[in-house]
């Protein structure tokens, strides 16, 4: 543990506190966890009455996760399943992993909840003016920080029906619903005997539409159609992660050629489960952030879901009228359209900071060591990125300490933030793998003694060979346990359990 760093009361009587960290989901957390391990004194500001971020504000209760377990586990001693490492870990038990995990550290003693930071101003360049409002009471105060974490995420509101330039729904005599959490209210979807006998209409093929699809299905809705707009990016087989995993990201395969064989393997399964309109066009980069599902394929692959790529023009009372022409019956519309993107969360205004031009290093806004930012959607690898976003900031924070904040300063490079769009993860583009993990050396070598440089550097590098060593193991182990996922219509008809897709 290093050095101990407390809070303080200025002569103002603002508290001077040396971290606060704004979002209590798990980059907040893993972020708090960090400073209870190096004795650094923090607030977290939450504007939920609990942890889980994302969890809390937009995951149904039959949300899962969109990686295996063993993929998503943050902490040695909290793996989201003990048993299998390619469980499909659903909402409700991530929330209590998460809850464990924070109780564990105590950090809810240096949490503030039901509390929004309204804006962030700059007192000099080691501090900033954190403001905040009491969601219930009102009440408001400032406490004075000599770093920042953003862990508050990037995404907004669920899009509106209107906002995406669709019709009405004025007239629809159905069951209307967003796919997920909104305003607290869980996707109708999630209430028994909303689908059954019923035509149900999913206007996305994100990863809400695909929930409610598995959803419709269970409820033994009598049609399943999802409407989508051309996609710029791939749809991963759940159980197949492992593979695109060690293809992506192997150290001794060209760029070019892990895209080829991704877009190759993809394609062949798109034409198998007969959904090959649905694909990219080929070359496109493999963007799969945020979607990793069988049950589509499995689905499709039997008749239970229709894919459509097209627009609604007209919602009637029981239809929806599409560009092409065609009138599809609807009892259920589910609007699965995406979420906003806040690239300039609102408190940052005053700072005028914003992810598509002031990200350095995937894990600083602005050039400063001051203000960090951990996002899954900013790296695009859960939780691994999120963990070295963290683990950069506090590097950062160590040079601080030192007096080497110059040197720290000096490694730091742009690295805006491109979006969610599949050449993301093309070499080429500053938020590619290589990059990323460029990046990441670049931040953990500064500040550091040639000799204690050169040691980091064979432990990262090392580190990176080993995980993708151990992802070959793990695809090994995934094609065996998991070789029968795409299951022909019989088989699949006569092995289907309740509540599985």
């Amino acid at each position: 543990m290093g050095p101990t760093l407390r809070s303080r009361v200025s002569s103002q009587g603002v508290d001077q506190i040396p971290v606060v960290i704004i979002g209590g989901g798990i980059c907040g957390l893993l972020a708090a966890e960090r400073c209870v391990r190096e004795g650094i004194s923090f607030t977290l500001f939450e504007r939920n009455d609990d942890f889980g971020g994302n969890w809390v504000v937009r995951a149904n209760k039959y949300s899962h996760l969109q990686a295996h377990a063993a993929l998503y586990q943050w902490d040695k001693h909290f793996a989201l399943d003990k048993k299998s490492p390619f469980s499909k870990v659903a909402a409700p038990k991530v929330l209590e992993t998460i809850r464990g995990f924070a109780e564990k550290y105590h950090i809810g003693k240096n949490t503030r909840f039901g509390t929004e930071v309204t804006t962030v101003t700059r007192k000099s360049d080691r501090s900033v003016l954190v403001s905040y409002t009491v969601v219930r009471s009102g009440e408001t105060g400032t406490v004075c920080a000599s770093s920042l974490f953003v862990a508050s995420g990037i995404l907004g509101q669920q899009v509106s029906l209107q906002g995406r330039g669709l019709p009405s729904t004025k007239a629809f005599k159905g069951i209307s619903s967003f796919a997920g959490r909104h305003q607290g209210v869980e996707c109708s979807l999630g209430i028994a005997g909303t689908a059954e006998g019923k035509d149900v209409v999913i206007l996305g093929t994100g990863a809400f539409a695909l929930e409610a699809m598995e959803a419709a299905d269970r409820g033994d809705a009598r049609s399943i159609t999802l409407i989508a707009r051309p996609r710029d990016r791939w749809i991963i087989p759940y159980s197949q992660q492992f593979k695109f995993v060690f293809l992506a990201t192997g150290p001794f395969t060209p760029r070019w050629l892990a895209c080829w064989l991704i877009n190759v393997w993809m394609g062949a399964l798109y034409r198998r489960a007969g959904i090959a309109h649905m694909q990219p066009a080929f070359g496109s980069a493999h963007n799969f952030t945020g979607q990793c599902n069988d049950a589509l394929f499995q689905l499709a692959l039997q008749g239970r879901v229709q894919c459509i790529v097209d627009k609604v023009t007209e919602v009637q009372e029981t239809a929806v009228v599409l560009e092409s022409g065609a009138a599809l019956p609807c009892d259920v519309l589910i609007n699965a359209q995406g979420c906003e993107v806040m690239y300039q969360p609102p408190y940052l205004a005053e700072l005028g900071l914003d992810f598509r031009k002031d990200l350095h290093n995937f894990a600083f806004l602005g050039r400063s060591p001051r203000i960090g930012t951990a996002s899954d959607w900013v790296w695009y690898n859960v939780p691994h990125g999120p963990q070295k976003q963290v683990e950069s900031f506090f590097q950062g924070q160590r040079c601080i300490r030192e007096g080497r904040e110059q040197e720290f300063v000096d490694a730091l490079q742009p690295t805006p933030f491109s979006g969610c769009k599949g050449e993301s993860l093309v070499a080429a583009n500053p938020s590619g793998f290589k990059a990323r993990n460029a990046a990441y050396r670049r931040t953990m070598l500064a500040g550091r003694a040639w000799w204690d440089a050169a040691w980091t550097r064979v432990k990262l590098e090392s580190s990176e060979l080993g995980t993708w060593l151990l992802c070959a193991v793990m695809c090994g182990a995934e094609a065996c346990a998991l070789s029968g996922w795409l299951a022909s219509p019989d088989r699949a008809a006569s092995s289907k359990q309740p509540g599985k897709p």
